[in-house]
């Protein structure tokens, strides 16, 4: 049998869908040649990391308790959205080929 939680591609059972077989640098590079999908991406980019920082945020208020420790998470959880978010940006911005 699979050890438990590798169910799917990684284990072999199912094989590599074709959409993520072919999603290489020469499909990145055909499709940041409009700027429309960079924007999408971008776009896509803020809105998942808005939703996990939120969903942190979130989380760190209802279980820490002391008032400096939470916002010394706050802060490191920030930093680290807005370092990605940066990276990120810089990426979509600055690629060519």
């Amino acid at each position: 049998g699979c050890p438990p939680f590798r169910v799917g591609v990684t284990s072999g059972l199912r094989p590599l869908p074709a959409w993520k077989a072919a999603a290489d640098f020469v499909f990145v590079q055909t499709r940041w040649s409009n700027p429309l999908w960079r924007f999408f991406d971008w776009t896509l980019l803020a809105l998942a990391l808005s939703h996990g920082a939120i969903g942190v945020r979130t989380i760190s208020e209802d279980y820490i308790r002391r008032p400096r420790l939470r916002v010394a998470v706050k802060a490191l959880l920030f930093t680290v959205v807005g370092g990605i978010f940066l990276l990120g940006t810089i990426t979509i911005v600055t690629f060519s080929a």
